[in-house]
């Protein structure tokens, strides 16, 4: 499976452009996501981030320990994407990989 994942607001905090680095993850972020790797998924970090943040970016996820396939620039900004594989993010402690949905849509 391929998971596309967003970072401000789902991997860290929003914040301040110029105090990115600076940021934390949100407790089990990193865990749960290196355990998609671990299980053989594929994690490509999509971002709306310019393509001027790309070195900042992957050094703050390296850093922080992420494992990943894939650093994505430039997502459009939008309040709604309807795709239908989306699913919407409401925290680290749930199981998104689970539901017959995404086996369905391997």
């Amino acid at each position: 499976m391929v998971i596309f994942i967003d970072i401000d607001g789902t991997v860290c905090p929003e914040g301040d452009p110029s105090q990115r680095l600076l940021q934390e993850p949100f407790p089990g972020a990193v865990e749960t996501i290196n355990g998609y790797v671990a299980a053989g998924h594929t994690v490509v970090f999509w971002t709306g981030r310019g393509w001027g943040e790309y070195l900042q970016t992957k050094k703050w996820l390296d850093e922080n320990g992420f494992k990943y396939s894939q650093l994505i620039m430039g997502k459009p900004i939008a309040n709604l994407i309807i795709d239908d594989r989306a699913r919407q993010f409401v925290g680290w402690d749930r199981n998104y990989l689970g539901s017959e949905r995404e086996s369905r849509n391997d």
